[in-house]
């Protein structure tokens, strides 16, 4: 073979292989991301608190075995409405307007009488749906209307908050389950377990 093709067998034979480190590579770094960035991350939970000493309580007794321990806070806000008489009355006029509902057998709610400083109200209790909280205050308006009694709907808002006590990130199910196992071989936390979250 001539000199000058040799060379040239050579710097292509060269290129080749940088070609298949390179696509190695790629794969490699691919295999990675799809792991650790784009995958699901698996924690052990060690418990669910409400009031921040829980949280404390449970985090101090955590790090005493030196785990990765996170507080992840949740908020879930849970409406309502509350459909009660619009003006006061006396009690013997809401003693009067609940046996007139009950009477009726038209309907059946929840009812019971409220103390303000104006007099007292007829509560009818509370919906979570709109709609039957609607409903619930036009028919009680029809069977008290010869008493010209009308009723108010009161949207409430109940905003509940909690703290996950978690353990990780693991990449992998197989290291979070080994972690499951230890954790709960101790007497601190012997039904923790294991979730997964993007």
């Amino acid at each position: 073979m001539p000199p000058h093709l040799s060379s040239l067998y050579a710097v292509l034979c060269f290129m080749k292989k940088i070609s298949q480190v390179v696509t190695s590579i790629g794969l490699l770094f691919s295999s990675l991301g799809s792991a650790y960035a784009i995958g699901e991350k698996y924690y052990v939970q060690l418990g669910s608190c409400y009031l921040q000493k829980c949280v404390k309580d449970k985090t101090e007794r955590a790090k005493k075995y030196q785990w990765p321990v996170t507080v992840h806070r949740t908020a879930v806000t849970k409406e309502g409405y509350h459909v009660k008489s619009a003006m006061w009355y006396t009690d013997v006029d809401i003693d009067v307007f609940m046996a007139e509902i009950e009477q009726s057998g038209l309907a059946s709610y929840e009812m019971e009488m409220l103390a303000q400083d104006g007099g007292f109200l007829l509560s009818l209790g509370y919906f979570e749906d709109v709609v039957k909280a609607f409903e619930a205050k036009s028919l009680a308006e029809k069977i008290l209307i010869e008493d010209g009694v009308k009723f108010a709907m009161k949207r409430l808002q109940n905003r509940e908050e909690s703290s996950k006590i978690l353990v990780g990130p693991y990449h992998t199910e197989k290291k979070a389950k080994a972690m499951k196992k230890e954790i709960r071989a101790t007497d601190d936390f012997p039904n923790a377990f294991m979730i997964s979250k993007e």
